[in-house]
């Protein structure tokens, strides 16, 4: 009797073990981070959904970026806006006025979780592949920094997620850094990038992707207009120390 109390006992105990193993396995329907970034497929998948910036100024025959500058302090244009500095007529938006980091959560996301995989060496595929896709995150990051430099200027410095819960550590990461230093920060992310990807795309799967050259060309242009702030706003309170 006991024998066959102890083999009933042991058959439970096994089923329940193995239906604890059944519900342990990875959903079929989602995507989990443990399960993802494995390959450099995957890493290029991701590295594409970062493509959301504007490479350009749009078709046809326009002024393109002149034109920001209309009906400011610095010019009007053709047909001039004559409520612009009307008494109550130009208010204060009550909206985020940009103030967000959906973007850069993204790119941090990327590399909080790629680059202890990629360090590691566990990431599969071509080698040269797997360091350009990171490569190219390295510098949508900088874009996305040198976008908020511009509307902003000073903006604080975030390279890794934080935890919603984490109050402190929240508050501390949202203080705003000086523009230079933010300016260093994406020079920094631009050698990363620069030393990471190809020089030439490597097959036709990657011939509208990013480059070492157009990572080049993004970091002339960011040089050139933090330099030309320095230099037109040397000695106010505009320049950090200056």
């Amino acid at each position: 009797m006991n024998t066959h109390k102890y083999l009933f006992l042991g058959l439970f105990a096994l089923s329940i073990s193995s239906c604890n193993d059944f519900l342990d396995r990875e959903p079929l329907d989602k995507i989990t981070p443990e399960s993802y970034f494995q390959t450099a497929e995957q890493l290029s998948t991701y590295a594409l959904t970062q493509y959301n910036f504007k490479a350009h100024f749009g078709s046809g025959y326009d002024f393109g970026v002149y034109r920001d500058d209309n009906n400011t302090d610095v010019q009007v244009s053709s047909e001039g806006n004559l409520n612009r500095w009307a008494p109550g007529i130009q208010t204060v938006p009550d909206g985020d006025g940009g103030w967000t980091f959906g973007d850069i959560y993204k790119c941090n996301y990327f590399f909080d979780q790629v680059l202890p995989k990629y360090e590691g060496g566990m990431i599969q595929g071509n080698v040269a592949d797997i360091k350009h896709y990171i490569g190219e995150m390295y510098m949508i990051r900088a874009n996305c920094y040198f976008n908020y430099l511009k509307k902003f200027g000073d903006f604080p410095i975030i390279e890794h997620n934080i935890a919603l819960d984490d109050k402190e550590a929240l508050i501390k990461a949202n203080e705003r850094k000086p523009m230079t230093t933010v300016a260093r920060f994406i020079l920094s992310d631009l050698d990363k990038a620069i030393e990471l990807m190809e020089q030439n795309a490597s097959d036709d799967n990657k011939r509208n992707r990013l480059t070492k050259e157009a990572a080049y060309l993004l970091k002339s242009r960011v040089a050139l207009y933090v330099g030309s702030w320095l230099n037109s706003f040397q000695g106010t309170a505009f320049v950090p120390g200056g």
